[in-house]
């Protein structure tokens, strides 16, 4: 839902004769409205321009306080004609999620003049503290003036922000254009989820109403910005997009004018398949078009574009087709970028913390093909040999060996002379120094009173991703609970050294076992499975020395961890894929999980083409997705769980998170969903992270409370429940009993009240025995 918030302006209206200008208006601000303006906003005396201030005058503050707040405006009265308006505007720091509209009113029809963000003007705090606004108007026609404001649906968004308008002045209209002030830069690098370009949209516009705007020099024509996310081919994330109509509509994205430009980089993508865009370029007055390019669907493509201009260059994208047209990042290069040899990117890059047990590689990224020239490459002060380079056209690849102490950054400065590499065959476009900082670390800040055992093996498989970090509290008053946290990544990629902020569970005194596990490529499912249950058993088996509680097991993930985290926590005591691992011969329970946008009816997720590679040859073994769909699973005993999921997610569909939860909510079991509205998959804003954060240990907290001990293991001690002889199980219990059996696919084959029970045939089976107290499970082999 869009919150609004109306811009309020005191204007006198008057004609005064300064430097033998006329105009329509200026500003000398009462707290009476002035004849003929229509005003439903605030004054302020306390800030006002030192321009055209009058004694016992005010300025116009447009806040979003008091009654009405979404709908104050100014507009002004009927004038004929005008050459040009201005007036100074100020801020203060709540602003940020604000922005200010200026347009014509012609009849019943507003049309937007110009949009300004937030960070188009300084806080009132700085020097100066207003910024003078210019619009040419260039119209002889008769029409109103309007301002007002919105704020932004963003929860950060703080209900104490304001705007101060001051020496509004419109001259009158005398023939002579006033030609519209062009901002030019040397370079754009667009992100358009970094908060600066205005309120995201939620709801897509109808073709044909598409809105037209002005923000960071980009005329955005029939566009605006729109919620989504995608990860390109490159592993670039990106945050919101801008949406253009259809090429009937004329829209398309105009940028502000380039001092030159080498090279230009569009991210882009279609409503469908096999459409196209234009990139054309302004010449006296007239777009003309320098390429079409055909784009796909999904993800997006990347199209880098040469163009060599070494002067002033106005260019925009215009979309070609009948499909709505999404551009994600817009990156261009200067004529010097493109023309000598420079470095394109670098990995690590300035400043970035890397770990040192998967950073093998520094790689260089140049705009031209390589080879090595003369000069050296030192790393820390230590030279690394010039034949180690290995050289790939523009790419080159320096292996490396990393060290540092747990928990602790080590510094790392990488220098390289000039003229160390040359373009191919242009001797004379050497490189110039490159100087990189960077950091390694080996694992995760944990607190003082924490130890921390990294890469810990708990199981051996003969690979080396079955490993995990633990951090538990050294000395707690009791045993703690403990959170197996995963990874998300499709189930074919994805490091355990990716996920972090355990502090939530740091600070309630929590273990936390940050798990790494088997992934396509190396073993399809039900490994990850298998490898996650053996991460807890390890820890089962460990709990005295790790200070861990057994019947407090918590199940973490996000994405592809997301359902590792429901399937493992729902197995509850179920040993279906406790394979490969020392079992644990006592009691333990599932406290809890956390389910962060998984999918949970994997029946129902077989369009997405990992989980078939990772099913592998059990891709259309309808019982065994079954065994590994949560939601099948899901009973009265089934363990207290959170879900938070994006309603715009775009690779895990948002309707696998209600599923669950309507599942959840027919089996009487607790469950708290939480709705990011228009999130995509994961990287939520700060808010809803906070916000998950709060309800997270809220949520524990009452499930922490409530618990009971509820399932009991007695693996180990089956005898004390049933007896086998041949095919022959028989009960051992004097209570009433019901008892479940399944075949090894997760099948359920018999449900029976009966003491004595014949089993089919030898296999493997799993013997689940019910009582009013208690529950008994166990995995049998019939040879």
């Amino acid at each position: 839902m869009k919150k609004t918030v109306s811009v309020f302006l005191f204007i006198l209206f008057g004609v005064f004769i300064l430097n033998a200008t006329e105009y329509q208006f200026q500003e000398g601000f009462s707290l009476s409205t002035p004849s003929g303006w229509i005003r439903q906003c605030n004054s302020t005396s306390s800030l006002n321009h030192t321009g055209l201030t009058f004694s016992g005058m005010y300025a116009a503050k447009f806040d979003t306080t008091g009654s009405g707040r979404y709908n104050k405006n100014l507009i002004s009265p009927e004038v004929s004609g005008a050459d040009t308006l201005s007036f100074y505007v100020s801020k203060n720091a709540n602003a940020t999620y604000m922005t200010l509209y200026v347009g014509k009113v012609i009849g019943n029809d507003t049309t937007i003049l110009q949009t300004y963000d937030s960070f188009t003007f300084p806080n009132k705090s700085a020097t100066p503290g207003f910024s003078k606004i210019t619009l040419p108007i260039n119209d002889a026609g008769t029409f109103k003036i309007i301002f007002y404001a919105t704020a932004s649906t963003d929860p950060n968004y703080v209900n104490a922000g304001w705007f101060v308008v001051d020496d509004i002045e419109l001259t009158k209209y005398t023939g002579e254009v006033i030609p519209p002030v062009d901002p030019t830069v040397d370079k754009i690098l667009t992100e358009f989820g970094d908060g600066t370009w205005g309120i995201v949209t939620t709801t897509p516009y109808t073709s044909g109403s598409y809105p037209s705007s002005t923000i960071k020099g980009f005329n955005l024509v029939k566009a605006y910005l729109y919620t989504g996310s995608v990860t390109c081919a490159t592993g670039d994330k990106h945050v919101n997009r801008i949406l253009l109509d259809k090429s009937s509509q004329g829209a398309a994205v105009e940028f502000p004018t380039l001092n030159t430009v080498g090279e230009l980089e569009i991210h882009a993508a279609t409503g469908t398949d096999a459409m196209s865009f234009r990139l054309e370029e302004q010449v006296n007055s007239q777009w003309q078009v320098i390429g079409i390019y055909t784009t796909r669907k999904s993800p997006d493509s990347i199209y880098v574009i040469p163009l060599l201009r070494n002067s002033a260059t106005k260019l925009r994208i215009a979309n070609n087709t009948g499909s709505g047209l999404y551009i994600y990042k817009i990156i261009s290069r200067t004529y010097q970028e493109a023309t000598e040899l420079t470095l394109r990117s670098s990995s690590p890059v300035e400043g970035e913390v890397v770990y040192s047990n998967l950073k093998k590689n520094i790689i260089l990224t140049f705009n031209k093909n390589v080879h090595i020239g003369m000069g050296t490459i030192l790393l820390n002060g230590v030279s690394i040999p010039l034949e180690y380079c290995q050289i790939v056209d523009n790419v080159v690849t320096i292996p490396v060996t990393f060290t540092t102490t747990p928990g602790v950054n080590k510094d790392y400065t990488l220098i390289i002379s000039t003229g160390l590499f040359v373009e191919v065959g242009n001797a004379a476009n050497q490189s110039k120094t490159i100087t990189i900082h960077f950091q390694t670390l080996k694992s995760v800040a944990y607190p003082s009173n924490y130890n921390g055992l990294t890469d810990v093996v708990y199981k051996n498989v003969n690979s080396e991703n079955t490993r995990m970090d633990i951090y538990y509290p050294l000395n707690p008053q009791a045993p703690v609970p403990v959170v197996i946290n995963m990874h998300g990544g499709g189930w074919n990629h994805g490091y355990k050294e990716d996920q972090g902020g355990f502090n939530l569970y740091f600070n309630r005194s929590y273990a936390v076992a940050n798990v790494e596990y088997r992934m396509t490529g190396e073993a399809t499912a039900p490994a990850a499975v298998e490898d996650v249950r053996g991460a807890m058993m390890y820890l089962l088996n460990h709990a005295k020395e790790l200070n861990i509680d057994p019947m407090k097991i918590i199940f973490q993930g996000g994405s592809a961890g997301g359902h590792l985290a429901l399937i493992s926590g729902y197995l509850e005591n179920n040993p279906l894929y406790d394979n490969d691992c020392v079992l644990h011969g006592g009691n333990y329970k599932i406290m809890a999980v956390i389910d962060k946008y998984g999918p949970a009816d994997l029946n129902n997720f077989m369009f997405y083409t990992s989980l078939v590679n990772w099913l592998g040859p059990h891709s259309t073994d309808q019982n065994f997705i079954n065994s590994i769909s949560p939601i099948n699973y899901v009973n009265a005993n089934t363990p207290p769980t959170y879900i938070i999921h994006g309603d715009a997610d775009p690779t895990v569909p948002y309707s696998q998170s209600v599923t669950l939860h309507n599942a959840l909510d027919a089996a009487g079991v607790k469950n708290q969903f939480t709705t990011v509205p228009g999130g995509g998959h994961g990287g939520f804003p700060d808010a809803y992270h906070t916000q998950m954060e709060n309800e997270i240990k809220a949520f524990l907290t009452e499930v922490e409370n409530n618990q009971t001990n509820g399932v009991k293991n007695i693996d180990g001690n089956k005898n004390t429940v049933f007896s086998i002889s041949g095919r022959n199980l028989s009960i051992l219990i004097e209570a009433k009993t019901l008892t479940n059996v399944y075949d090894y696919s997760g099948k359920n084959i018999i449900k029976t009240n009966d003491k004595n029970i014949v089993l089919p045939d030898k296999d493997i089976y799993i013997i689940a025995v019910e009582t009013e107290k208690d529950k008994f499970v166990s995995k049998i082999i019939i040879r």
